[in-house]
């Protein structure tokens, strides 16, 4: 299916408009990203960017630190697609793409006329017309696949299972490195992985969040409350990872 160009366009001003307003669009993962991005808690929007040479349709700085951007192509729009990226480049980066045709099918098949009611509904539900074009360290496997259930509902979980004996083990450790203080609140198993999580109460600049490490290929990698990996450039990720290691309980302490 083709689009005229004033219907592109409407497609892809209803999503960068979604992604302004704090909206989740969906996104077909792979094993290392997740289902979703969003620009939640982001004002630094820049129209018509290119990220690691990829031209995109809007990029952005996310709070936890990383480049953002989604792109939006079809056989009608002049928009070029990179087939591959040099392997050690943006390893901060997320570029997220989405097919005007497909969506402009899902939209047909469910008996709807193209509109802006028509294109959020497409765009915020399950599909199959997006993908990631590029994600940190790719195409390396550096980001593990942490889990397999709905992210939005991921830290729900978590929080229900802390209050509860839930497969976790809680200690009352507290360590502090630079400033920054990591609370034990427990551990569990993925189900489908099997890899250990580790959940932890960080407090630093008088906030407190939540953080996981995750064991992986003899590794420990550090993870915000939704899952997604702390980037190196966040200003305390060498506090915040030394304080969590410090807080785990000994019998798995590194």
């Amino acid at each position: 299916m083709t689009l005229s160009q004033s219907e592109q366009l409407l497609v892809i001003d209803t999503a960068l408009d979604l992604l302004m307003s704090d909206r989740d669009l969906f996104v077909v993962k792979n094993d290392f990203t997740p289902n979703k991005i969003n620009a939640k808690q982001s004002d630094n929007f820049q129209k018509n960017c290119s990220l690691l040479e990829q031209p995109v349709d809007l990029c952005w700085t996310s709070r936890k630190g990383f480049s953002v951007g989604v792109v939006f192509y079809g056989p009608d729009r002049d928009m070029p697609i990179r087939d591959s990226f040099p392997t050690s480049s943006g390893t901060n980066t997320f570029i997220a793409r989405f097919n005007l045709s497909g969506i402009h099918a899902q939209i047909a098949k469910a008996g709807q006329t193209l509109s802006v009611e028509s294109i959020q509904k497409a765009l915020t539900e399950q599909n199959t017309f997006s993908s990631w074009l590029f994600w940190p360290q790719y195409p390396h496997v550096q980001n593990i696949p942490i889990m397999h259930d709905d992210y939005g509902s991921a830290y729900e979980l978590w929080m229900q299972l802390s209050d509860s004996s839930g497969g976790y083990v809680g200690f009352p450790d507290r360590e502090a490195v630079g400033g920054v203080r990591a609370v034990y609140k427990g551990s569990n198993r993925t189900k489908n992985t099997g890899e250990v999580i580790y959940r932890f109460l960080v407090t630093f600049g008088g906030k407190s969040d939540n953080y996981h490490l995750i064991e992986y290929d003899g590794e420990l990698y550090l993870l915000d409350y939704m899952y997604d990996t702390v980037p190196l450039t966040h200003e305390n990720y060498t506090e915040i990872h030394a304080s969590c290691s410090k807080a785990m309980p000994r019998k798995t302490c590194r």
